[in-house]
């Protein structure tokens, strides 16, 4: 507690004497190693990023090296306020992602990895410099990875992941664990599951508990779908509280604590990204669901007072000339956090590189937004990239305010989704006169069938239809267009 206080003292003085500068838009690349190395090197991939106290970023991933073919080393970098480059460590070899999260906690650092095929940690000095590694599963033939590594109210550390035995090629567990800041296990739980589940994302509660975010799939069939894994769990034990998959919805990567009771969660539905309000039992309150052509996965979700903001990554087609191209690129959407409603919408960057790939972010004063990509070009491969953006989500070209126009598919609205007696589509495309849609139950079975021509717009009476899911298909010329939609 006491250097707690010391540091966030520290932190006063430098802004109040103004040598903590603001920060300003700024864009950063950092060299890495490719992945076109002979010997299977692994490339230079970030992962996560942590804002520090000193106004600064750490920056946390793997690179292969070469006395490392097929294996990586974990990668820590530490940038000032403005991303330029103060420290770098390359040390222990571990699997290809390195380090997967990395915390700055009473002016500390810890991180999760995977080490020897299993869960660990690692604390760090104030430079990068190793003060102890602990592996949370030694001397078993259990195996595991960690996602996530969060600090707690009583000055410990938790850590999410998911564990299998070694010799498995299916199947698998949620791990957690709670750990002190001298890397003793206070405990460690599995949490059971026929294939494999994965918390991805955790945060405690006011009321010393932890809210828990990830995936476990369900056979269907033959084929292994995505369901949504909330948990809720008891801080001092580990004990499970509550435990939902959802069925209708897909993969949680992120999630963000609204206000007491409410939570955000992002991840993948189907093939769009979205975003799910639950509250603290799992009751799923609002699913609001994206479908811009290319974007299903939403990594990151961070709010504020006002807004919601969420990361995504994906591809997009563009035409330049006579060449249409599809970049992997960075996607940013700011909510309104009352209504859930697009604030704005940015995608970034077109011209600058060809491939851009956003893995993490963090949400500064003013909301500004700091992203660190992986980042991939002729001239730049295996390289790592940091971008700080402005409250309007631009620095410079690297934004760009119009969406590129899909060559492949239509841009399409359903609302609300999920719905109780109303579906209202909407086809932000003028280039067609008529376009067919049918909604069709889980059977295939046609329950509705119209054309939309007035004004490219329908509302659908569905009030009849019983609780599930359906599929709504458009068809326009050589294109189609089919989103999932739940009945409430």
């Amino acid at each position: 507690m006491k250097n707690g206080i010391r540091y966030v003292f520290i932190v006063f003085v430098l802004v109040s004497f103004g040598l903590l500068k603001a920060q300003s838009p700024f864009v950063r690349i950092y060299p890495g190693q490719p992945s076109s190395l002979p010997n299977q090197y692994v490339p230079s991939r970030p992962t996560c990023i942590e804002k520090t106290l000193d106004g600064g970023f750490l920056i946390g991933g793997g690179t292969g090296e070469p006395d490392t073919p097929g294996m990586a080393k974990m990668q820590l970098r530490k940038v000032d306020s403005q991303g330029n480059l103060i420290w770098e460590v390359k040390d222990r070899i571990t699997f290809n992602d390195g380090i997967k999260d990395v915390i700055e906690f009473s002016g500390l650092i810890y991180t999760a990895s995977i080490l020897d095929a299993q869960p660990g940690i690692s604390k760090r000095n104030s430079v990068g410099e190793t003060i102890w590694v602990k592996n949370l599963l030694a001397n078993t033939d259990t195996c595991g990875v960690l996602s996530v590594i969060k600090s707690t109210s009583d000055a410990c550390l938790l850590v999410g992941g998911a564990v299998a035995a070694c010799n498995s090629s299916v199947g698998g567990r949620v791990f957690l664990a709670k750990v002190d800041t001298s890397g003793n296990i206070i405990w460690q739980h599995t949490y059971n599951s026929q294939y494999l589940a994965v918390c991805y994302d955790l945060f405690e509660l006011n009321d010393s508990t932890i809210f828990v975010v990830g995936t476990t799939p369900e056979l269907v069939g033959n084929i292994l779908e995505s369901r949504l894994l909330l948990m809720h769990i008891n801080l001092n034990d580990g004990n499970l509280i509550m435990q939902k998959a959802i069925n209708e919805l897909g993969i949680g990567f992120s999630a963000k604590r609204l206000s007491e009771k409410i939570i955000v969660v992002t991840g993948e539905i189907g093939d769009e990204a979205g975003l799910i309000l639950v509250n603290d039992t799992g009751k799923v309150l609002s699913v609001v669901t994206d479908s811009f052509p290319g974007f299903n996965s939403i990594v990151k979700v961070l709010s504020d007072s006002h807004y919601i903001y969420t990361l995504q990554k994906g591809y997009v087609s563009f035409v330049q000339g006579n060449i249409t191209y599809s970049p992997e690129l960075i996607r940013i959407i700011k909510y309104n956090k009352n209504d859930l409603s697009v604030q704005s919408e940015k995608i970034f960057p077109i011209d600058t590189f060809p491939s851009s790939r956003g893995e993490d972010m963090v949400l500064l004063d003013g909301g500004k937004l700091a992203i660190v990509f992986y980042l991939s070009s002729i001239d730049c491969p295996g390289c790592t990239g940091l971008v700080l953006l402005d409250s309007t989500g631009c620095v410079e070209e690297w934004c760009i305010t119009d969406v590129p126009k899909i060559e492949s598919s239509l841009i399409i609205s359903v609302s609300p989704n999920p719905f109780e007696k109303y579906i209202n589509v909407k086809i932000d495309d003028n280039q067609y006169s008529k376009i067919d849609l049918q909604l069709t139950d889980i059977e295939g079975r046609i329950i509705y069938q119209s054309e939309i021509t007035t004004y490219l717009e329908k509302r659908i009476d569905a009030s009849e239809l019983k609780p599930g899911m359906y599929f709504l298909t458009l068809l326009a010329e050589d294109k189609k267009w089919v989103k999932k939609v739940i009945k409430m």
